[in-house]
């Protein structure tokens, strides 16, 4: 799913970028996204759950706002997770 992710992400940034990109295109490449990403959280959460009746610990594996893409990565900063 990564992979779809990254596919669509990429044909959404073209349309986007190129002079009269399709809005009608750009719309639905949108919404696949956003389905995809859906997806990758549902899996994640599943995930989570099976380790967490293992008795495996679940935590530190990123996402649920504290993934590689937290605010503080976004904006130049180390993230919450980094000794300054």
């Amino acid at each position: 799913m990564q992979q779809q992710l990254y596919a669509k992400q990429a044909e959404l940034d073209a349309q986007l970028y190129a002079q009269g990109g399709d809005d009608r295109k750009i719309q639905s490449l949108a919404k696949e996204v956003g389905e995809i990403n859906a997806k990758l959280y549902a899996a994640q959460i599943d995930l989570r759950r099976a380790l967490t009746k293992a008795g495996i610990p679940a935590t530190g594996m990123g996402g649920m706002g504290c993934g590689m893409m937290s605010s503080g990565m976004m904006h130049g900063g180390m993230g919450p997770h980094h000794p300054m």
